[in-house]
């Protein structure tokens, strides 16, 4: 086993015990420990391996545990008791704690293969199945190339959990904390994640009381986890308030004990006064994530590369993070957040920030080029979800496009399950969306945009885009070992990425939240992982 391996699980097991000795600390247990908040929209699903948005990756967290679990120095054990890595890391075996379902069944290593394989069959649609490629035969068995038998995943006995990987990956015990690779209670119903209260099977620190559709999302503290010691709240409420003036004025109002990122946002026109007056309850930290435009590549105008570059360029970021969205956001020319890129490598981009310009004259030889007039220009709509900075962000990108081209765009906003399927429907020309990487692997982001959406291998390129050298780079960074050569697969991969420019990015995010200054223990990554687990109110 490698030294940095073998460093990684001796802090794993110390973290574990140090998490252990603070659920005893100061807080009065007599006193009820309930945390509220709010989520802008509804969980997609409850079910982790369909979880595909935010609000759906923080229930998940609420309501399952994994192999390992991520805190502040990394992943640590969790499920796992400990783990056998061999000296070529392509094969890690993995020996089971003795934990519980909440229907008091044992979580066995049969439960993992299950779940791992069923996001890997053909029939079962899963935006994030490509995660799971690294095992061995992954890929080939979404693709109906192999049986599912084959894939690199085998319950050896109730207790063990053999892995086999195509290729050594230095992050494949952070994915292991990802809802993607959490285990599913073989023995269910095919329609158990919709299930209410007790009925509903989990294995998390908290388990589901109930959830009221559009209204309220509660979970009480699961007496069955392994773990139950070091979980010190009662329950979590999360209530589904589209509106975020509403949302804020809860918090003030001391209805709501968190407000914000990363389930939800503070109105932007809120934060100059916010900083100035709570700035000991408000946060803003970098996050690995960037807001992009998507441009439908298969409808036209967008169809063509130079309306594209034209309507990426004819956007005034600076401004629009100074004088709008004002949460210390980055401007973005190119995908990969200044986190997540290759040290020492420059952002590729094929357009400059706000150059109306030449903006202008790529949109005038497009027109040429297409024997299009301004009034013969496809109408175009910018579509985005439902969100007060979303909007505006909208409405400023409208202005500057109709005032750049002398045209006019249409704006149309969805609730963001609808908004999301549209997307995968390709029922769009221009959707804003954010991406909030999963591991702190640059892959991560690229990958999003390596298969369409309707290919055999499912995805979430709903863009319409895409490049056999751009797959191939990526294909070939996945087994590189060599970090420096890796990255410069990477770095010519994104290169292509911005050249085509199936999307075009606005800005590197923050997660932007307010905090009452009792609650505590809340784990916040730079992933937008949010962890409850050893929160609690201390008044």
């Amino acid at each position: 086993m490698p030294k940095l391996i073998v460093f990684l699980f001796s802090l794993a097991l110390l973290n574990t015990g140090c998490h252990s000795n603070s659920s005893t600390s100061s807080s009065d247990p007599s006193k009820e420990q309930i945390l509220r908040l709010n989520s802008h929209s509804e969980p997609s699903t409850l079910d982790p391996r369909h979880v595909r948005d935010i609000p759906s990756l923080t229930t998940g967290k609420i309501l399952f545990d994994g192999l390992t679990r991520m805190t502040h120095t990394g992943p640590i054990l969790s499920i796992a008791q400990s783990v056998e890595i061999s000296k070529d890391q392509k094969t890690y075996t993995f020996h089971l704690k003795e934990t519980f379902w909440t229907n008091g069944q044992p979580v066995t290593a049969h439960d993992f293969e299950y779940a791992w394989k069923s996001v890997l069959d053909p029939l079962c649609p899963s935006e994030f199945a490509h995660q799971l490629f690294i095992l061995e035969n992954g890929a080939d068995a979404k693709q109906g190339k192999a049986p599912l038998a084959s894939v690199g995943i085998h319950a050896h006995d109730p207790k063990t959990l053999i892995v086999r990987l195509t290729h050594p990956n230095p992050y494949f015990l952070h994915l292991t904390a990802f809802p993607i690779c959490y285990p599913v209670c073989k023995s269910l119903e095919s329609n158990w994640a919709s299930e209410q209260g007790e009925s509903f099977i989990c294995n998390g620190p908290f388990k589901l009381e109930h959830w009221k559709h559009g209204s309220e999302l509660k979970a009480t503290k699961n007496h069955n986890y392994w773990d139950k010691e070091a979980v010190r709240l009662d329950a979590i409420v999360i209530t589904m308030i589209e509106d975020e003036h509403t949302e804020l004025n809860m918090y003030e109002n001391g209805e709501l004990d968190w407000a914000g990122s990363p389930n939800s946002s503070i109105p932007p026109e809120a934060l100059p006064s916010l900083k100035s007056e709570r700035q000991d309850e408000l946060f803003i930290q970098p996050i690995a994530g960037t807001y992009c435009f998507k441009f439908n590549t298969k409808e036209p105008p967008f169809d063509t590369l130079k309306i594209r570059q034209a309507f990426a360029a004819a956007i005034n970021r600076h401004s629009l993070i100074e004088n709008i969205l004002q949460a210390e956001q980055q401007v973005a020319c190119s995908l990969l957040p200044p986190c997540m890129r290759p040290k020492a490598s420059i952002p590729p981009t094929s357009f400059q920030d706000g150059d109306y310009t030449k903006a202008l004259q790529l949109f005038e030889e497009a027109l040429v080029e297409n024997d299009w007039t301004r009034e013969t220009l496809p109408p175009i709509t910018l579509m985005f979800s439902r969100s007060e900075k979303h909007q505006k962000t909208a409405q400023a990108v409208q202005q500057s496009w109709n005032k750049t081209f002398g045209i006019k765009v249409q704006l149309q906003s969805y609730e963001w399950n609808t908004f999301i399927e549209r997307l995968a429907k390709h029922d769009y020309q221009v959707g804003g969306r954010g991406w909030v990487s999963d591991l702190l692997d640059p892959m991560t982001l690229l990958e999003l945009y390596k298969f369409t959406n309707d290919s055999d291998l499912g995805g979430n390129n709903d863009t319409q885009w895409e490049d056999p050298r751009f797959i191939q780079l990526l294909e070939q960074a996945l087994v590189t070992p060599n970090f420096e050569k890796r990255n410069q697969l990477i770095c010519e991969a994104e290169k292509i990425l911005m050249r085509d420019l199936p999307i075009a990015p606005l800005y590197h995010s923050t997660a932007c939240y307010l905090k009452k200054p009792y609650v505590k223990g809340v784990y916040l990554s730079e992933l937008c992982d949010l962890d409850f687990k050893h929160a609690y109110i201390e008044r």
